[in-house]
């Protein structure tokens, strides 16, 4: 009898929960430290110093709502999914060259594991073949991993966190950044590093006004593949 011992990591997903009201807990207390004990006293006696009390409530208060609503968008957003029968879109050119049909291939067409090994490049920038996975029966775009624990496909999955209760992929990765206040920074050049400014971009977009909240704007939606997880950049000079 075959046993599959990933089965059981969705039960992880129990531990997330408690997780999150461990979170809530950690900031409730934190405001009953901050607000109620500290500088609100402070604040309600006047003088001097409830100028620096209320300057200092203010900035507290902006940041908890901040990282608050960085953090419930984490857990609700999702990471995105592969789509049902998905295949990238190639030109009738790349299709007969992968030994395809000339038929023009839609997302509604099966999907095999041999029909996904092709190439296409798009502004002068590689792209990769795409793979297939068998859990789920559908192709896979660059970075698409399939969690165990959410026992599907994540689109540019970095890993499943149990303190959002969510998986940390394209559509979540920036607010996730956020929570967390500080970006992840890599050691070793791999084929999808763009540089500083465009690794940047394709996680936070490129409205400045933007970069601290997580919103995207639909300009950036539009014109950033990255952000949507189906598409990404490379170098073609780094080799995989």
């Amino acid at each position: 009898m075959d046993i599959n011992a990933f089965k059981w990591c969705s039960g992880l997903r129990v531990l997330g929960y408690f997780m999150i009201l461990l979170v809530a807990a950690i900031i409730i207390v934190s405001y009953y430290a901050v607000v109620v004990l500290t500088w609100g006293p402070l604040l309600l006696r006047g003088g001097p110093r409830s100028l620096l009390a209320s300057a200092i409530l203010f900035l507290f208060h902006l940041l908890l709502a901040l990282l608050s609503w960085c953090y419930f968008k984490a857990v609700f957003e999702g990471p995105g999914s592969v789509p049902e029968n998905w295949r990238p879109a190639v030109t009738e050119e790349e299709n007969l060259e992968a030994g395809g049909s000339s038929s023009t291939m839609t997302s509604s067409d099966h999907v095999a594991p041999d029909a996904l090994v092709f190439t296409w490049s798009s502004d002068g920038l590689e792209r990769k073949p795409v793979g297939y996975c068998p859990h789920c029966q559908n192709g896979k775009p660059p970075r698409c991993h399939h969690c165990s624990i959410c026992q599907r496909c994540i689109l540019k999955m970095d890993h499943h966190c149990v303190w959002v209760v969510n998986c940390v992929g394209a559509h979540n990765y920036k607010f996730f950044l956020l929570f967390l206040v500080h970006e992840k920074k890599k050691t070793i050049r791999w084929r999808y590093d763009l540089g500083r400014k465009k690794n940047f971009e394709q996680v936070f977009g490129t409205k400045k006004a933007l970069w601290l909240l997580p919103l995207f704007s639909k300009e950036d939606l539009e014109n950033i593949p990255a952000l949507q997880g189906l598409e990404f950049p490379t170098r073609s000079d780094v080799d995989a």
